[in-house]
């Protein structure tokens, strides 16, 4: 269990292959960002909708989702957390429950702790969303949901290279710069986009995109299409948030 309140770890991210330059995250200067005002709005709509429950699993069981992807529950731990005897106002007694899941192939384990800590309770399987509602120790109360093709807001940027900006409210994303990767055989070599979403992984992610013909990439429920950019140096962005809809069991 982690208390929220521990100040977070440095985190210092390598770009290989951009010239040998190295940006620092706590140096990289914030930019600022706009609605998108070159296209009609979207329809007004919160960035998160309300999510309820919608998968009840108890340890052990297993179940296949409407998309034909497998959801089960690997575990369930409950754990009481004590509260520390030298300072109990920072670090208050509590509990907190630890499920771990496989969704799609892919290993979770999400938290739900009680108030003062810090729970993470949200994982990601590719464009499925899953949340850990609740949990008594038997069961798992969990609400999930996939990424649809529907735009409920929409933001533009121009960034430069070791610039950093937070998306929506919610999302960091620190540009670190581009690099390419190399093909044989006469293949085409794509745009390699190197970011930092500061979401807690501690690495850098790339996305490979052929400008003109392919420009966007998803990340989540968060769709970005590059506009004019220079290698290594700025790009403008379209960053689409895009709305989830329930995924329930299959019938």
């Amino acid at each position: 269990m982690h208390d929220a309140r521990a100040l977070p770890l440095l985190a210092i991210s390598l770009l290989v292959g951009c010239a040998g330059r190295e940006p620092s995250a706590n140096q990289a200067p914030v930019v600022a960002v706009a609605p998108l005002a070159t296209a009609p709005s979207p329809p007004q709509a919160p960035p998160v909708v309300p999510l309820a429950p919608n998968v009840t699993l108890a340890h052990g069981a297993s179940v296949m989702l409407a998309d034909g992807a497998m959801l089960s529950v690997e575990g369930i731990e409950v754990e009481s957390i004590a509260a520390s005897p030298d300072n109990p106002a920072a670090y208050p007694g509590g509990s907190g429950v630890t499920v771990r899941l496989m969704l799609a192939g892919q290993p979770l384990s999400l938290t739900r702790l009680s108030e003062g800590y810090r729970s993470s309770a949200v994982g990601w399987a590719f464009e499925r969303r899953i949340e850990l509602i609740d949990s008594d120790g038997k069961v798992a109360r969990l609400a999930v949901h996939r990424v649809v093709d529907r735009v409920l807001a929409s933001q533009r940027l121009r960034i430069r290279r070791g610039e950093r900006v937070r998306l929506f409210e919610s999302v960091d994303f620190h540009f670190l710069g581009h690099t390419h990767k190399r093909t044989m055989g006469g293949d085409e070599s794509p745009l390699m986009v190197v970011v930092d979403y500061h979401d807690g992984r501690g690495q850098p992610e790339t996305a490979s995109i052929y400008p003109p013909k392919v420009a966007s990439w998803s990340r989540q429920d968060l769709r970005f299409t590059l506009g004019e950019y220079a290698y290594d140096d700025f790009m403008e962005l379209v960053v689409d948030r895009l709305a989830l809809e329930p995924l329930p069991p299959a019938r």
